[in-house]
C-alpha cells in the first residue's frame, strides 16, 4: 500500500511540476526585463552626467581666453562644442529614460534597444568628428603659444583618453545587457 500512495504522490508532483513551467517562465521574464530596467537607469543616468560635462566645458571656454591668452573664436568654438554635446547627451539620456521596457511586449523592447544602440553610435560619430575637429583647432591655436601649452594640451589629452574608454566600454556593456536581457526573454532556454 505504501508503494501505491508513493506512486500517486509522484504522478500528482509530475502534474504540478508541468503547471508550474509557464509561470516560471513569466518570472524569469520579469526578472530579465527587471535587470534590463536596472541597465537602462544606469545608462540614463551616464548620459545625463554627460550632459552636465557639457555645461563645465561652457563654464571652461573662458579660461582659454583669460589665461591661456587664446583668441576668443577658439573659446566659442569650445564652448559651442559643449553646449552642443551637453545637449545631445542629455536628449539621449531622455529617449533612454522614456522607453518602457517592462509594459512592452518583448519584441518590441527588443526594436527599442536596437533603436537605441543605433543612436548611440550616431552620437558617438557625430560627437568624436567635432570633438576631433575642436581638438585640432585648439592645437593650432597652442601652437603660437609655445612648448609649454602644446604638452600640457598633450597631457591632458592622454589622460582624457583612457577615462573617456573606460565609460564608453561602460556604456556599451550596459546597452549590450539590456539587450541580451530581453532577448532571453524571447529564449529562454538560450538565456
Amino acid at each position: 500500500m505504501d508503494l501505491d500512495e508513493l506512486r500517486n504522490s509522484w504522478k500528482s508532483l509530475g502534474t504540478d511540476s508541468d503547471a508550474l513551467e509557464p509561470v516560471n517562465r513569466r518570472i524569469a521574464s520579469e526578472l530579465a526585463k527587471g535587470r534590463a530596467v536596472n541597465a537602462q537607469q544606469k545608462l540614463a543616468r551616464n548620459y545625463s552626467r554627460s550632459g552636465l560635462a557639457g555645461i563645465v566645458v561652457v563654464l571652461l571656454a573662458p579660461v582659454l581666453v583669460m589665461i591661456l591668452k587664446l583668441p576668443a573664436i577658439y573659446a566659442c568654438i569650445y564652448g559651442v562644442f559643449g553646449v552642443i554635446m551637453g545637449l545631445l547627451n542629455y536628449r539621449f539620456s531622455l529617449q533612454i529614460s522614456k522607453a518602457d521596457y517592462i509594459t512592452l511586449p518583448v519584441v518590441e523592447a527588443m526594436k527599442s534597444i536596437l533603436s537605441l544602440r543605433r543612436d548611440w553610435i550616431r552620437l558617438h560619430i557625430a560627437g568624436y568628428t567635432m570633438g576631433v575637429i575642436v581638438l585640432l583647432t585648439l592645437l593650432y591655436g597652442l601652437l603660437d603659444l609655445g612648448s609649454d601649452a602644446v604638452a600640457g594640451f598633450y597631457v591632458g589629452l592622454a589622460a582624457s583618453i583612457p577615462l573617456v574608454y573606460f565609460k564608453e566600454r561602460q556604456n556599451l556593456r550596459l546597452i549590450r545587457s539590456m539587450q541580451q536581457e530581453i532577448r532571453s526573454c524571447i529564449e529562454p532556454d538560450k538565456a
